[in-house]
Order: C-alpha cells, then sequence, then structure tokens
C-alpha cells in the first residue's frame, strides 16, 4: 500500500491501471427537498488518502489559514463565533418579543420604496448600516467543483498534492448507482466536482475556493467572511452583506461554487429587517429573514 501511494502521489500511472480504484459507489442523501449523491470510494483510495493527509495535511492548513476553516484550523469555528460576536454585540442574545412589540410595521419602507420605482423615481434609500448575518447556502457544492480550477490552485497553494490531486480527478469519474440486488447497476459518469466521501475533499475543495474567498474580502473589507467548506457567513452591515451575495452569485460560478440566495437565510432584529430588505432588493436577491436561535 506504500508503494501504491508514493506511485499515486509522485508518478503518473495510467489510467488502466487505477480507474477501478478510483470508482465510487453512490448513496442517495435525502436533503428534503432534493438528493444529494455521495460517493464511497474503495478502501484503498481513501487509505491512500488518510496516508498523504497525515504526511501532508499540516501545509494544507497553512493554505487555507483562518479563511477556509475545513482544513481543520484548531478552534476555528469557535474563534470565529468570537470573532462575529465581537462585531455584533446583540448576536449574544436579545429579548425578541419585546423588540417586536416596539417595531415599526418592517414593510412600510419596502412599499413606499416600491411605489417610488414604479413611478420612474429613482429609488434613495436611508444609509444601511443596520447589522446583521448571512448565511449563504450553494448549490450541490461538491458536484459541481470546477476541476480545472482546482488544479491550478491546488498547484499553486498546496503542490505537495497537486500530483496525487491530478491523479485522483484528472478523468471523469466511474459512479455506480445500485438499485437492488435483482437489477442491474447503473453506471455514470462524474465530469465535475470532488466525491463528498473522498478524505481529501474537504481539503481539496477548500484550497479550490481560496481565490474566491480573497477576492471577495477585497471587495467587501469591512464585513467579516468565515467559510466552511461550501457554506459561507457574512457578518456586518445589511449592504455588506447583500454585496457579498451579490459577489457570489456574479463570480462563484466560474469557480464551480453556485449560490442560492432563496435558500438562504439573513439573522437580523425585526426593527432592521426593512433595511436588510432594501439592501438585498437592491440587487434582485430574494433572501429568507430569520430572528436567529
Amino acid at each position: 500500500m506504500a508503494l501504491w501511494a508514493e506511485w499515486m502521489s509522485n508518478e503518473s500511472p495510467p489510467w488502466a491501471a487505477i480507474r477501478a480504484t478510483q470508482a465510487k459507489g453512490v448513496s442517495p442523501l435525502d436533503k428534503q427537498p432534493g438528493v444529494r449523491p455521495i460517493h464511497v470510494g474503495e478502501i484503498y483510495q481513501r487509505l491512500w488518502a488518510k496516508q498523504n493527509i497525515a504526511s501532508s495535511g499540516e501545509s494544507a492548513k497553512v493554505a487555507c489559514g483562518n479563511v477556509q476553516l475545513c482544513a481543520g484550523l484548531e478552534a476555528g469555528v469557535e474563534g470565529n463565533l468570537h470573532a462575529v460576536r465581537e462585531m455584533w454585540p446583540d448576536s449574544g442574545g436579545y429579548d425578541d418579543d419585546e423588540e417586536e412589540d416596539d417595531a415599526e410595521n418592517p414593510f412600510t419602507e419596502i412599499l413606499e420604496m416600491m411605489r417610488q420605482a414604479e413611478d420612474g423615481a429613482e429609488i434613495e434609500g436611508p444609509e444601511m448600516e443596520s447589522p446583521g448575518c448571512s448565511l449563504v447556502d450553494a448549490s450541490n457544492g461538491f458536484n459541481e467543483l470546477n476541476k480545472y480550477a482546482m488544479f491550478w490552485n491546488i498547484r499553486h497553494r498546496w503542490p505537495s498534492r497537486a500530483r496525487l490531486a491530478f491523479n485522483s480527478y484528472r478523468h471523469n469519474l466511474t459512479l455506480v448507482v445500485r438499485t437492488s440486488d435483482a437489477e442491474a447497476a447503473y453506471w455514470l459518469e462524474g465530469q465535475e466536482g470532488l466525491s463528498q466521501g473522498d478524505p481529501l475533499a474537504m481539503l481539496l475543495y477548500g484550497i479550490a475556493l481560496m481565490p474566491l474567498a480573497e477576492r471577495m474580502q477585497d471587495a467587501v473589507p469591512g464585513a467579516l467572511q468565515p467559510w466552511f467548506a461550501d457554506d459561507s457567513a457574512i457578518a456586518g452591515t445589511s449592504e455588506q452583506c447583500a454585496d457579498c451575495l451579490h459577489f457570489l452569485c456574479e463570480e462563484g460560478p466560474a469557480y464551480g461554487y453556485f449560490p442560492e440566495p432563496e435558500k438562504s437565510w439573513h439573522i437580523c432584529k425585526a426593527a432592521d429587517e426593512a433595511e436588510a430588505r432594501v439592501a438585498f432588493m437592491v440587487h434582485d436577491l430574494k433572501v429568507n429573514f430569520t430572528r436567529g436561535h
């Protein structure tokens, strides 16, 4: 097994020699609604991946830093929670019932702006400085990742395992779907994305999206933007949250990242909801609003 792992990691084995080891069984995961295909890799391929992570996982963690927490940064999630609370003190808890009683109708301002737009007037809203946090959901992230962009980023940010990533994903994946023992299996080809059951997938995915995350930080520098694989959070003003989600919708598809605003959530106070709705409406983004838990 050590010789196989060395061969996969440092040389270019012919695809015919390793094709069977890279085949994946597909298990459906009920997402309610929808189905997410989970790839179950061969035990040999998983062993080679684990061996590589044991020897060079630290360099992948360095490549992701405190931006992509899926690489295993110690206490990374806890640190980001403290950072969000530092930026938005009220996120630690507030009396929502009392606030609901005193808050004005959050839709009054929105209706007025819609009437202005229908009359052809230029919409001039107030300064959108109310704090909040947006939780961005992406469509089937691992299975839609742009492999060519991933190879490029891995080569430059995690070069010690670029050869293993290339050997593992340079060809279409063989995916086997079984319905029952009495029926023949279906054979599919995975042209894009990573196997969500691959031990390397988290590291490869995190590094592949690092340029996107860094570009968003440059575009909206005032917002806190923690990531965990394909799950992104944005803490800041309502305008910053809307700008970040708009940026992801515009630039994410080039990396194989497809945000779904209708499945994303913005957490804010009831008194701030009207302002937040206006901020997202400017970019024609329809997200869900909640008070948090």
